[in-house]
């Protein structure tokens, strides 16, 4: 939100750091709809940004009820439309989308990373950084897997996947482009 960000962990500690950006006049950030209790093992539907509003991430994704031991997300995607999740769960998923307009919106490289470990770099195009994660992807289709850690900062996003290989692409921010007066 426009305070940060928070995360609640089950069954340990976690650590949230917000990433942050200044954004230029006329741009303006918000929350999209909020898809609540959409049934698991299976796509929600995409959560909307507003009109004229590109989806940068997610602002809330939340799992409800199954059993809490074998919860997980598997997939989440988010793209010019807004965001939607695959969480693997007997409960229900809701998804929210975090939206901006008024800058350059594009989705970096998507990459694989082997399990138990840091995987490679989601790279942004030149003249954009990471805001947050376009798609991450877990491979695996069990219970016995979670992504245990992302990291996006100056270089990309990257992944942690614990028990799976996964996939993840940057969603980038940068100056939106000016056309030429004629």
């Amino acid at each position: 939100s426009d305070k940060g960000a928070q995360g609640w962990c089950y069954g340990g500690t976690c650590y949230v750091t917000a990433r942050c950006a200044t954004l230029p006049k006329g741009a303006s950030i918000m929350n999209g709809a909020m898809l609540k209790n959409q049934k698991g093992k299976q796509w929600t539907p995409i959560a909307k940004c507003p009109s004229g509003y590109k989806a940068i991430g997610l602002a809330k994704l939340d799992i409800s009820g199954g059993n809490n031991d074998q919860n997980h997300i598997n997939d989440f995607e988010c793209n010019d439309q807004g965001c939607k999740a695959w969480c693997w769960t007997a409960g229900t998923c809701s998804v929210q989308p975090r939206c901006v307009k008024g800058v350059r919106v594009v989705t970096g490289t998507y990459v694989t990373g082997n399990p138990n470990g840091w995987g490679p770099y989601s790279k942004c195009p030149s003249g954009t950084k990471a805001a947050g994660i376009a798609r991450l992807d877990l491979h695996s289709g069990n219970n016995n897997i979670h992504v245990n850690d992302f990291d996006c900062n100056d270089s990309g996003c990257r992944a942690w996947c614990w028990q799976s290989k996964c996939q993840i692409s940057a969603r980038c921010l940068g100056k939106e482009e000016t056309k030429p007066v004629l």
